[in-house]
């Protein structure tokens, strides 16, 4: 399954630092984009139980099973300070592209823990 995966309102400074968003990447590690916007490739293929479940190159899992595509938050000194899973069970089924919020909304420093659909 192709999805494409957009984050809104990331924002480009934190303490009055610069700071990027970045898809993390199995194999090739952080992925940068220019507009804040992925296309990543994630299929469903059996597990060693035999139960189906998301994988590809972008998707992390927890030891509970749980599967999501991971973001980190990167400074100047390209040093992660937060990070923002998107859980693919959270994503509507047959979706091919899916937006997130990229900033808090109390004081829209760059979002962290579970990404929020919008």
């Amino acid at each position: 399954m192709h999805l494409t995966i957009s984050i809104q309102d990331a924002p480009t400074h934190f303490n009055d630092l610069p700071v990027r968003v970045a898809l993390v990447h199995k194999k090739l590690g952080n992925i940068f984009s220019d507009q804040n916007t992925w296309q990543v490739e994630i299929t469903q293929a059996p597990n060693r139980k035999g139960e189906l479940v998301w994988q590809g190159d972008t998707v992390q899992h927890h030891g509970d099973g749980r599967r999501f595509i991971y973001f980190t938050w990167l400074d100047q000194y390209q040093r992660q300070f937060r990070r923002l899973k998107l859980y693919l069970d959270h994503i509507p089924e047959n979706a091919t592209e899916v937006r997130i919020q990229g900033s808090m909304p109390k004081d829209g420093s760059p979002a962290c823990s579970t990404a929020k659909l919008i």
